[in-house]
């Protein structure tokens, strides 16, 4: 999803802080795209994470702030283990960092103050990245790892079952094989109304693979419970 414009505004305290918002270098490792700026941080983006955030004039109407649907990652081949990106290369003269892909779609082009504003966000601060790969494997499972919850059991290779939620105005409609019915328990053909999906409220927030396996199902079923949320106190 392409952050929308005040989806910075939480991030201004870090440009307020921020030297130079300017890219310093950027180079390429496949799936991740390393990039240094001019305040001297330094940090690895995942490679579909540019891709689907670009805001440049080829994949965003500037005036009306809409993605144009013929380029977002879905329909244009990026949402496979596959995709990577091929060169990363800044302008000298416009500051404008170039990103080239593998599936032989046009570049995506960002600007530095962007995406300054979100890298402690989204992306991995370099030092972190070196310290994981120099961090020998350790083949004692934690008390904390041990309570996680498994990671889902869905083919994330498939996206066919976001083909219905393109926008486009030929989208077909879901696949019977990618809905389950409900009815009420012990109704001949229908799912129990009791087993709906259920999830984890921090396992959802802390992996990327239990939100998509919450999406997927929120399609499927129409209804997921999650459980452990937090509770307002104020309303």
């Amino acid at each position: 999803m392409c952050p929308p414009e005040d989806a910075a505004a939480p991030a201004k305290a870090v440009l307020g802080s921020v030297a130079s918002c300017a890219f310093a270098s950027a180079a390429c490792t496949g799936a991740f795209v390393d990039i240094a700026f001019e305040d001297g941080a330094r940090f690895r983006f995942h490679a579909l994470w540019l891709r689907d955030a670009c805001k440049d004039s080829v994949h965003v109407v500037k005036a009306a702030g809409e993605r144009i649907l013929t380029m977002i990652p879905v329909n244009n081949a990026c949402v496979t283990d596959a995709f990577a990106a091929t060169s990363a290369a800044v302008d000298a003269e416009t500051g404008i960092l170039t990103v080239c892909w593998n599936n032989s779609q046009v570049p995506s082009m960002f600007e530095g103050k962007y995406l300054r504003v979100f890298a402690d966000v989204v992306a991995m601060p370099l030092e972190d990245a070196a310290a994981a790969s120099e961090t020998p494997s350790d083949t004692t499972t934690s008390a904390s790892a041990s309570s996680a919850p498994p990671p889902p059991m869905v083919d994330f290779s498939d996206v066919s079952w976001l083909e219905p939620y393109t926008g486009f105005h030929e989208a077909p409609a879901p696949r019977p094989a990618h809905l389950t019915y409900y009815g009420g328990d012990g109704v001949a053909g229908l799912a129990p109304a009791s087993s709906f999906p259920r999830f984890d409220h921090d396992a959802v927030l802390a992996d990327p693979l239990q939100k998509i396996a919450l999406m997927h199902d929120l399609a499927r079923c129409g209804v997921c419970f999650v459980d452990g949320g937090p509770h307002n106190e104020t309303d």
